[in-house]
């Protein structure tokens, strides 16, 4: 009896960021959107950063394919500059801190991806454009 199984191959891909945005007027909050279901660790709480200083979360949620995160203090806005976040410093990392998707797979790091500001009508288009220098 020799069957083949065939399983999708999305089944096997990690979660990949495709946006970032402050999801409240007073930047308190900020959510991710990825292309896959992921769920939301407690023990990834400190692996999050604008620029080099580690982004102060009160709390943090998974629903389907997007994190909610709560931040303890509001990001600081600069008219013209954009806020940059990173997921996972190298010096820090761990393989017991990271976030997973539901299928197990751990997501993407990321570095230096714009918050997106919270808007009345959000534009239906937005997207991660990712590069890999070779």
């Amino acid at each position: 009896n020799n069957s083949i199984v065939r399983i999708p191959a999305k089944t096997f891909s990690s979660p990949i960021l495709v946006d970032s945005q402050s999801t409240s007027r007073s930047h308190d909050s900020i959510e991710l959107i990825f292309d896959s279901p992921i769920e939301w660790y407690e023990r990834c709480i400190d692996q999050f950063y604008i620029g080099d200083q580690r982004l102060g979360i009160k709390s943090g949620s998974a629903e389907k394919n997007r994190v909610a995160l709560e931040l303890s203090e509001s990001v600081k806005i600069v008219a013209n500059k954009p806020v940059l976040l990173t997921y996972v410093d190298s010096s820090s990392w761990s393989q017991d801190r990271l976030l997973l998707g539901s299928n197990g797979h751990a997501a993407l790091t990321f570095c230096d991806v714009p918050i997106s500001e919270v808007s009345e009508a959000p534009c239906p288009y937005r997207s991660l454009i990712v590069c890999w220098r070779a």
